[in-house]
């Protein structure tokens, strides 16, 4: 008889418990995951931390471009009038950013955020570095953060 070949046991996602997370302060930007198609990959800017609902309110982050309505001219974000028809961009396409509730584990950093490593026990002498944001990996739940030293490590989210 034909041998049936070894299967791999499945790894296990890893997930940060919500209440280790750190909390970003209002003004930070994002990026949303695990929010089904609609969210996921948008940019988004922390409001504030709701305690009552254990989650962050946010907001999306205004696009770099506006389309005037009256002409269809496509323009900067810093321009206050359309370079086509001269039509105000407050007026005709005023820009109300929606606010949401995200929970703290569909929140992640995007790349070149400025983090702080804090809390490591088996690698104490990287506590207090500061680092950049490289990535971010779902499969195993860890930045890739990049070190002065030039190194990159794999840290769990509540240790940056």
């Amino acid at each position: 008889p034909a041998e049936t070949p070894a299967r791999h046991p499945r790894r296990r996602l890893a997930r940060a418990l919500p209440e280790q997370l750190p909390r970003l302060p209002p003004g930070s930007r994002v990026e949303l995951v695990g929010l089904g198609p609609a969210f996921d990959g948008r940019a988004a800017e922390v409001v504030a931390w709701d305690e009552a609902a254990g989650a962050y309110e946010m907001q999306d982050v205004p696009p770099r471009y506006w389309t005037c309505p009256r002409c269809g001219e496509v323009n900067r974000r810093s321009r206050e009038v359309c370079n086509v028809c001269a039509g105000a961009r407050d007026e005709l396409s005023p820009h109300a950013p929606r606010k949401y509730h995200v929970r703290p584990d569909c929140v992640v950093l995007p790349a070149g955020t400025e983090v702080e490593v804090t809390g490591l026990l088996d690698f104490p002498e990287l506590n207090g570095q500061c680092g950049r944001v490289l990535a971010f990996c779902a499969r195993s739940g860890r930045y890739h953060v990049e070190l002065p030293d030039g190194r990159a490590r794999a840290i769990r989210p509540p240790h940056v």
